[in-house]
């Protein structure tokens, strides 16, 4: 077996004691470990639990052979560091370990195609908490949002005793002793679309036979084995289960053991050796990740600009923008070429695509509207959605930015719906699936004196913008006999 040095390094909350469990499995392989120090040598393979935040060229000059192991969440349409297109072009450019199946489903989606997983795993320095009298009911280690701080005030008036991380600023002593001073350890989920059981939280606590409660929902994504190890509810159901465990001290140890025993006892060590060894294969001097190419999302975001999104196809004007494709929608798109993207390598946009593209606050910018829109339908297939938000005309938005083209009124659509013939399509057109109004502050104030929203529309500054959503759908045989007539050739 070949043994290697590792230098790790913890860069966001929850990683020290993961780190700690990687430590101690690399040495039961044979491997020595080393904290961050001045002089380090160049064969010296560095892991990175969190992304650092540089560039991957400045990440080489000082760290050649890196791993980055992630412990956070990916998904959601939360924006989030782990999600900008800087963290993802990163990790793509590095070989990634990762505790859950669903991150790397999402991951390899998105582009970062050397990802491995290794699951959090038991080691003995995780055992650190001493006992405690329980003088406290639940204590709550995260700073908690406002669902959580309802929840948490919720709790205290039925007669919990709860202590609360609010500023987000404890110690990892502190943490450890209201841990052995509490009946319960409360982990919540963001408030998100998408939520992955925060197992780099959960295993430190299971090792030291804490008794877990954790919001889960009906699509949380988890191991099995983990599911059995917590107690779990929706939201509205945690401050009953909380209630009712307090009151029944052997259900508490009943699942503290049941979650002990079940973290001592998961195999992990075999896929951290099988990440090593791969590693070590195709990295001697430099790390050298997989980068495969995948079929780009079917989705699409144009003029991503500042709203990248890791589930998109993000095509922007702007090259410094981290776009996944440069593109001017000024012009006609080449369907059969074949364009590089530093996310999915070499790829194809053929016409249909896409099932949905998004457009905030482009069409305002865009000189050529009707071949961009024109482009858009193309894309997609039938019944897509195309969602779009543009300034209203009466708004400030509409013209206060100096790049700004035209303004927008409920009327704008009818180019692309029923009147659908001016713009010269002949085959398919877009239903209005909805269209809504964002109301300023002069708009929200007429309408609580309730003013009809037609006087609101024609009001000044009083509607920021429309949203409108519409679906792709084919000409009827009768609309393309009444738009005929408009379409004529003459010799």
């Amino acid at each position: 077996m070949n043994s290697a040095n590792f230098t790790l390094y913890a860069l966001n909350e929850g990683s020290p004691a993961v780190a700690e469990a990687y430590a101690w499995g690399l040495q039961q392989l044979g491997h020595t470990v080393r904290l961050p120090r001045d002089e380090i040598p160049a064969d010296e393979i560095h892991l990175f639990f969190g992304l650092p935040d540089v560039s991957h060229q400045s990440l080489m000059e000082s760290a050649p052979r890196a791993i980055h192991v992630n412990l956070e969440q990916i998904g959601g349409r939360q924006p989030r560091f782990e999600t900008r297109a800087g963290s993802f072009a990163l990790m793509r450019k590095l070989p990634n370990w990762d505790f859950s199946r669903h991150n790397i489903d999402v991951l390899r989606a998105s582009g970062v195609t050397d990802v491995s997983r290794i699951p959090i795993g038991y080691a003995p320095a995780l055992e650190r908490i001493a006992p405690q009298p329980r003088d406290l009911d639940v204590v709550c280690l995260q700073m908690p949002d406002a669902r959580g701080l309802a929840l948490i005030r919720t709790m205290q008036a039925r007669g919990l005793k709860v202590e609360c991380n609010l500023k987000g600023d404890w110690s990892i002593a502190q943490s450890d002793s209201l841990v052995a001073r509490s009946k319960l350890v409360l982990l919540l989920a963001r408030e998100e679309d998408v939520h992955v059981l925060p197992e780099p939280r959960l295993g430190y606590l299971l090792a030291n036979r804490a008794v877990v409660v954790c919001e889960i929902k009906p699509d949380s994504h988890m191991e099995d084995d983990m599911r059995q190890c917590v107690a779990g509810a929706l939201m509205a159901a945690l401050a009953d289960l909380c209630v009712g465990l307090c009151a029944d001290a052997g259900q508490c140890h009943a699942l503290a053991e049941r979650g002990y025993q079940t973290f001592k006892q998961r195999e992990w060590l075999p896929q951290l050796k099988a990440a090593v060894d791969a590693f070590l294969a195709s990295s001697a001097t430099r790390s050298q990740p997989q980068t495969l190419n995948v079929a780009p999302p079917r989705k699409l975001n144009i003029g991503s600009g500042k709203t990248w999104k890791h589930d998109h196809f993000n095509i922007d004007i702007d090259p410094t923008r981290g776009a996944d494709l440069v593109f001017d929608l000024n012009h006609p798109f080449a369907y059969d070429d074949t364009y590089p993207t530093w996310r999915f390598g070499k790829i194809r946009l053929a016409k249909g695509h896409f099932e949905y593209i998004l457009a905030e606050h482009v069409f305002e910018h865009v000189r050529e509207l009707t071949q961009c829109v024109t482009t858009c339908m193309e894309w997609l297939v039938e019944g897509g959605v195309l969602e779009v938000e543009v300034p209203y005309d009466l708004s400030y938005g509409a013209w206060q930015d100096p790049t700004h083209i035209r303004g927008f009124n409920e009327r704008s659509w009818l180019y692309y719906t029923d009147w659908c013939w001016y713009v010269g399509w002949r085959e398919h057109r877009f239903d209005l699936v909805s269209n809504v109004f964002e109301l300023s502050d002069i708009g929200r104030q007429m309408k609580s004196r309730g003013v009809e929203m037609d006087t609101i529309l024609r009001t000044p500054r009083a509607v920021d913008v429309m949203r409108a959503t519409f679906s792709k759908r084919a000409l009827t045989e009768d609309e393309k006999l009444a738009h005929a007539p408009y379409f004529r050739t003459v010799s």
